[in-house]
């Protein structure tokens, strides 16, 4: 497992493996109302409960963007709050495929406005997203990512989902990574 520990904003490529974990912070809630407490007795989502998968991928104006859901699969409610620990491999487009650095940072996306961090209740068989947004249009080389892992907590086990995303970034500098807030459902753009 590769464990590379930063605050939000700085990335460590590690072992061949670009990593970043963000501290969670904050908080995301739905079942009630925005912002106020969870009933007592209700357990935080631990990744053994949900199920990752993407909700949903495009791209727009240069901006590629994807939703993650995370499911609860359980019979029971369980509470969320923030933002996710976020870790992104890719390698750049050029051969021979190189590991890419990247830098992850949390707010709206192209695509899609961030919640900010709010208490989220996930109902049973329902769930939560957020979503991650590169973009296209720099001077930098081309990149794909490819693997992200998403933990709820950074002594939680890992999340996966594979889908292949087009990245770069200003030239010489880390390909930059947006992530919003865990929200109900799945965000509509703004319009």
């Amino acid at each position: 497992m590769v464990k590379a520990w930063s605050h939000v904003g700085r990335g460590t490529t590690v072992a061949g493996v670009t990593a970043l974990v963000v501290t969670g912070c904050g908080a995301a809630v739905g079942g009630g109302s925005v912002g106020q407490p969870h009933p007592v007795g209700i357990a935080s989502c631990q990744s053994a409960d949900l199920t990752a998968s993407v909700g949903e991928y495009g791209s727009e104006a240069s901006q590629p963007f994807l939703t993650v859901k995370l499911t609860n699969h359980t019979a029971a409610p369980c509470r969320m709050k923030g933002y996710s620990v976020l870790t992104v491999v890719g390698n750049d487009a050029d051969p021979p495929a190189r590991p890419i650095h990247v830098v992850v940072s949390h707010g709206s996306t192209y695509e899609r406005a961030d919640p900010g961090p709010h208490p989220l209740l996930v109902a049973p068989h329902r769930f939560a997203s957020f979503t991650i947004g590169t973009a296209t249009a720099y001077t930098g080389p081309m990149a794909t990512l490819h693997r992200f892992k998403i933990r709820l907590d950074t002594g939680d086990h890992a999340l996966v989902v594979d889908q292949e995303m087009p990245a770069n970034g200003p030239r010489g500098e880390p390909i930059p990574v947006k992530e919003t807030a865990l929200g109900l459902g799945i965000p509509k753009p703004p319009r």
